[in-house]
Parts: structure tokens; sequence; C-alpha cells
């Protein structure tokens, strides 16, 4: 009988353990939306803009990730609007909507050009590698971004953001990159619009559109 026993790893039917419970599934993490507003490049400008990010990626041999083409974009508000539950999406596009309807048909066409190349963001996380622009640059964009900033405070009340600075993102990385000079991008923004953006989502969401005033 011993040498049987052997054959079944050395137990006896009476000391195996009971069979384990399955374990319950960790609680899914409700999903955390951003909402904000945006002028986005045209086709040409966008595949542009990602050539510059290729080539650094290259140059520099480092990795990252370049943003797919339909997610580069110029946003128009800081982070008030990021990180939000589901449960109050509807509320806030709303009155995002009645913000850009009240200001951007006002606005007139106008021009954005980025030639600078920097990083944002500090540690041993991703880091944003993004076209940007000198500090008196782009001037009609940030008057537009004042307007909507000062629209939305008359809607939802006080709202903190910190110093503007226009730019665009094209990818993510562990590169740090000082302030460096690059060929001009530039194009003519026509329109704005309304994003609607999920956490580790791959597309936007275009929840409305606003043409500037006719240049």
């Amino acid at each position: 009988m011993s040498d049987q026993l052997e054959l079944f790893g050395g137990e006896s039917f009476g000391s195996r353990k009971p069979p384990q419970q399955p374990r319950k599934a960790a609680p899914r993490t409700p999903p955390k939306f951003n909402l904000f507003l945006a002028v986005l490049p045209d086709r040409f400008t966008a595949e542009q803009a990602l050539g510059i990010g290729s080539s650094f990626l290259k140059e520099h041999r480092t990795s990252g990730r370049l943003r797919p083409l339909s997610k580069l974009h110029v946003s128009l508000n800081g982070d008030s609007f990021h990180t939000l539950p589901e449960d109050v999406l509807e509320k806030f596009s709303s009155a995002m909507k009645r913000a850009a309807e009240a200001i951007v048909p006002h606005t007139p066409c106008f021009e954005i050009t980025f030639d600078r190349l920097n990083t944002f963001g500090y540690g041993n996380g991703d880091r944003p590698l993004v076209l940007t622009q000198d500090d008196d640059a782009n001037a009609e964009l940030k008057r537009l971004y004042e307007a909507i900033l000062e629209e939305d405070r008359a809607i939802f009340g006080p709202m903190h953001e910190g110093r503007f600075v226009p730019h665009m993102t094209l990818l993510y990385g562990k590169h740090q990159v000082q302030d460096q000079s690059v060929a001009p991008v530039s194009w003519t923004a026509r329109e704005v619009v309304l994003i609607l953006s999920e956490r580790g989502a791959d597309q936007y969401q275009i929840l409305g559109r606003w043409p500037l005033r006719a240049c």
C-alpha cells in the first residue's frame, strides 16, 4: 500500500485539502473622463507634427509612444474638467457648449505656429513631448483661451487655472528635453470642438463643433 501512495504524491485520501473557493473579482474602477474645448490641426499639419516626434525618437535613440493622428489637438481648457465621473458629464458638457456658443462664433479665425520642442513635467514616469512657442507668440489663441475661461467662470463660479501655455503633445516617454528649435508647424484655426476623452480609450468623441468667424 505504501508503494501505491507514493505514486499519488504520498497522500492518503483523508489528508487531501478541501477545494479552494474561487477568488472574487476585484471591483471595477469607475471610468474617468476629460472634457475640453480644443483646436484641431488639419491632416497635413498633424502628419508634419508627428514627423517631428518620430525624428526625435530616432535621433535620440529613445523609446516613446507617438500619439494617434486623431488625438493631436491644442486644448483651450486647463485641468478643471479632468477626471470627471460619468454622472456629471451631461451637466458639464451642456455648460461648456454654452460657453463655446457665446464666444467662438464672434472670434475671427487665426494662425497657430509652433517652432519649439520641449518636455513638460518631471520625475521618472512618462512625460509629454510637446510642440510649443515663445511666450509672446500665438496671441489670438491666448485671447480665445482667456475669453472661454471668463465665460466658464461666469457659468461655474471661481476657477483656479495655471498659466496657459499653448502646446500640442506629440508623444509620451521617459526623455527630458531642454527647449529646442524645430521647423515651424503652422495652420489656420477655423473651428473649436468639444472633446470627450475616456481614460484609456483609443479615440476621442467630438460632442460639438463651432466655426470661428471667417478671416
